[in-house]
């Protein structure tokens, strides 16, 4: 190999080295654990397995919550000032559930409300599909001139989020004030120059 590695094409010899080093860690068992983290999983097993089977459960209950509020939500008196589509988003590595209506304001813009439930409780937000920084700037400008306070969330782990968050509420609030609540947005995203 040392003869080979003296006269071989180095963009070539980039990839062999790779594969060697790939090769040498299936034979060695792959990339070794953390010791720490082994310790930690075998001294406290029977309270991981709690902690999942309660966020299990606790994703479950989020599922059902945003469907529930899908099932009761009657959007047909909207169809004749707007065209629109809602479905459920349960995003599979996060522990939130949401139920999004877009509503196609003109050709370019998609005024979404996304009504979702996470561990601080139920979040109402509009955001612009299609509209990227410049649509969030644009949005918050609009609520702000109409006096519509954003709220602010405790934990935010996307910090470039589209998402502008107008109001916030308890875990367990009632899905009739709920669905009341997004009735309110699907009414002010309707009546919203755009």
């Amino acid at each position: 190999m040392g003869k080979y590695f003296q006269s071989a094409d180095n963009s070539w010899l980039i990839f062999l080295k790779d594969f060697m080093k790939t090769i040498d860690e299936l034979q060695n068992g792959g990339i070794p654990m953390n010791i720490d983290l082994l310790k930690f999983m075998d001294n406290n097993n029977l309270e991981v397995q709690k902690l999942i089977d309660d966020y299990n459960m606790l994703k479950k209950d989020m599922i059902q919550k945003t469907k529930k509020i899908k099932e009761l939500i009657e959007l047909d008196k909207y169809k004749l000032n707007m065209q629109f589509s809602d479905y459920i988003h349960n995003p599979q590595d996060e522990l939130t559930s949401s139920y999004v209506i877009d509503f196609q304001k003109t050709a370019d813009i998609i005024l979404v409300i996304e009504t979702y439930i996470d561990a601080q409780g139920w979040h109402l937000a509009i955001w612009d599909r299609n509209g990227g920084d410049n649509g969030k700037e644009e949005l918050e400008k609009i609520f702000t001139d109409l006096k519509i306070v954003i709220q602010k969330r405790q934990i935010d782990k996307n910090q470039n989020s589209k998402f502008i968050v107008v109001e916030n509420l308890n875990y367990d609030t009632p899905a009739i004030l709920l669905i009341s609540k997004i009735y309110e947005k699907i009414d002010f995203v309707q009546s919203l120059q755009i």
